[in-house]
């Protein structure tokens, strides 16, 4: 599933998305659809596509932060390099086999850039 990064410069981050962020990429897209043929049919106001989202008040909840730390910044680019590509590893593993709860999400920031 490709997808852009909206902000600047744009990049692809297709091999950012998991399972778990494609599911809720979709069901949002869908969400979204669904509210967009209500307003066409005039069944709903343009203000309901503006509603306020429960992503992170009802939806998802309960976050892990991982904060990965060095003395100098080669040190820190190192030290962030093996600390995203392990814990990526092991989520990806953990959710290919099922073990995670399908509302689930990988996602990270990267404080590099």
């Amino acid at each position: 599933m490709p997808v852009i990064t909206p902000n600047y410069p744009c990049m692809c981050s297709t091999h950012n998305v998991t399972k778990s962020t494609k599911s809720v990429i979709l069901r949002e897209m869908e969400r979204a659809n669904g509210i967009v043929n209500e307003i066409m049919n005039g069944n709903a106001p343009w203000s309901k596509l503006f509603e306020r989202h429960t992503f992170f008040t009802q939806d998802y909840k309960v976050y892990l932060r991982v904060l990965a730390a060095a003395r100098t910044k080669e040190e820190q680019l190192k030290w962030y390099a093996v600390t995203l590509v392990n814990l990526l590893g092991a989520l990806t593993f953990i959710s290919g086999r099922g073990w995670l709860n399908p509302n689930f999400v990988i996602s990270w920031q990267n404080w590099n850039s």
